[in-house]
């Protein structure tokens, strides 16, 4: 009896301070969480989070987090799950596991049932790559319906630093080898600079369930045997392994994010649709080329079905293309149906089989005025000048015509065969597709280059060369400038 008041005595007294450091503890992983949100300007306030839930430690510290933090960032927040169909009663078991989490916090479930196993054999690929892409559409989809959403993923630094690690094995870049992006798109990782420890201590002080995924404890696949017994081992040499690991992927990150601005700039002085040239490539030193052809891959990829999932070789066969001197044209497929395309002194990336459209219409262009061409992208302004209020020359966007040689309205096309003009500074006339030849535009391109006439003549290969018999002269009283620009 003594004794159980003693316990009792104790219990009192160590209880609001036991509970205190609880509430300290929990309020210190919500903060840290709220940091990384801040810090990589994850959430607005007022947006819609789709939080993907497996059921595990660490989604589901990442829905209870993002629940107690719903108010700071005045959001949406429901929750997402993919029953991949691989794992029968374990599988249904955590997909109801989910529901209820779901339901207990009063938010919308959306659940995909799939059968990856079935997708995989149909599309030729791992049950990993196949549950990656079933996944990745179905949140898609999701963000769609909502005309924009965020998708929070469960991602820990335990996990970046296992994601460094089997990259370093495998073969890697500088973007491989800087592990799992805090942002990427519309998934946001909040748990990025927390432990998956920190998870599972975070659920048992707010008294939250969670379920065990049963295939993590198989060594079947790179990333468990790295995580149930390499991990192990090299904790033996060093106990902080998995904090150093992270921290060298973040590290990375850092480096690779100030590279990606480099090739930011590069692009944006270089570009010119969907080609770069080829001595502004060759002249970038070597640790920039590759991550420049990565860039214009991933800028002319578009709307594609699938992740784009570049390797090291892929970048490889196309820096080959770059190297020496080209001739003719030579291309290499990628994934996803693109191919990369070296024309003359130019670098293209297109999707397979995809080549300029060729159009027969013709569009009238009342002069002067303004006048809009979505069909060509182009915003066409042209009008009249006297000699005293503008010159004779011209530049790659516009051009200066006399206007006393010209038939009102003029017309815009593409080419034809036969198609001749007189090159302004040549002699004689010039077939179209000799002077495309000789100026080098990619034969995947030629269908697409507008081209101006008045009556049935040619006046200007637009952004390329004007016709010398139409082109203003010292002698000329009523110029007419056009200009042409990007809609």
């Amino acid at each position: 009896m003594e004794i159980n008041r003693l316990f009792s005595g104790i219990w009192l007294f160590f209880k609001p301070r036991i509970c205190g450091i609880v509430d300290c503890m929990k309020e210190l992983f919500l903060e840290k969480v709220s940091d990384t949100i801040e810090t990589y300007r994850m959430i607005d306030p007022g947006d819609r989070v789709v939080c993907a839930v497996s059921g595990g430690a660490d989604s589901v510290a990442l829905l209870h987090a993002l629940h107690h933090l719903i108010n700071r960032y005045d959001m949406t927040i429901s929750v997402a799950h993919v029953n991949h169909g691989l794992r029968g009663e374990e599988a249904k078991r955590d997909q109801n596991h989910t529901n209820g989490l779901a339901e207990g916090l009063g938010l919308e479930f959306h659940l995909k049932e799939a059968d990856v196993k079935g997708y995989a054999k149909e599309k030729r690929l791992s049950v990993q790559e196949a549950g990656r892409e079933v996944r990745d559409a179905f949140f898609r989809e999701i963000v769609e319906r909502y005309g924009g959403a965020k998708v929070a993923t469960g991602h820990t630094k335990t996990d970046n630093g296992e994601t460094y690690l089997m990259r370093l094995i495998v073969g890697a870049g500088l973007e491989g080898l800087s592990g799992i992006p805090p942002v990427n798109g519309f998934y946001i990782r909040p748990l990025i600079t927390t432990s998956r420890g920190d998870a599972e201590e975070f659920l048992e002080e707010i008294g939250v369930d969670y379920v065990t995924d049963s295939s993590n404890l198989e060594n079947k696949y790179m990333r468990n045997i790295i995580r149930n017994e390499l991990i192990p081992r090299l904790k033996e040499i060093n106990p902080s392994v998995e904090e150093n690991l992270a921290e060298t992927a973040a590290e990375y990150r850092r480096l690779f994010e100030a590279v990606r601005a480099e090739v930011k700039t590069f692009m944006e002085k270089n570009l010119k649709g969907s080609s770069l040239p080829v001595d502004a490539l060759s002249a970038l030193p070597c640790w920039l080329k590759g991550e420049a052809v990565k860039e214009l891959i991933f800028r002319n990829a578009g709307n594609i079905e699938k992740p784009l999932r570049l390797t090291r070789c892929h970048i490889e066969v196309v820096l080959d293309l770059i190297r020496g001197i080209s001739r003719g044209e030579r291309s290499v497929d990628l994934p996803c149906g693109l191919t990369a395309t070296r024309s003359y002194d130019t670098l293209s990336v297109v999707k397979a089989g995809r080549v300029a459209e060729k159009t027969d219409a013709v569009y009238r262009i009342e002069i002067p005025g303004m006048v809009e061409i979505p069909q060509f992208n182009l915003e066409i302004v042209s009008a009249i000048k006297n000699d005293a209020e503008i010159g004779i020359g011209d530049d790659k966007n516009s051009a200066v015509f006399d206007m006393d040689r010209l038939k009102n309205p003029l017309v815009l096309r593409t080419r034809r065969d036969g198609d001749r003009f007189h090159p302004a500074g040549m002699k004689g006339s010039k077939k179209v597709k000799e002077f495309f030849i000789d100026i080098k535009i990619p034969r995947s391109e030629r269908d697409s280059v507008p081209i101006l006439l008045s009556g049935d003549e040619i006046i200007w290969i637009v952004g390329h060369r004007a016709d010398g018999r139409f082109a203003a002269t010292e002698g000329t009283k009523r110029r007419l400038k056009i200009s042409f620009s990007p809609l």
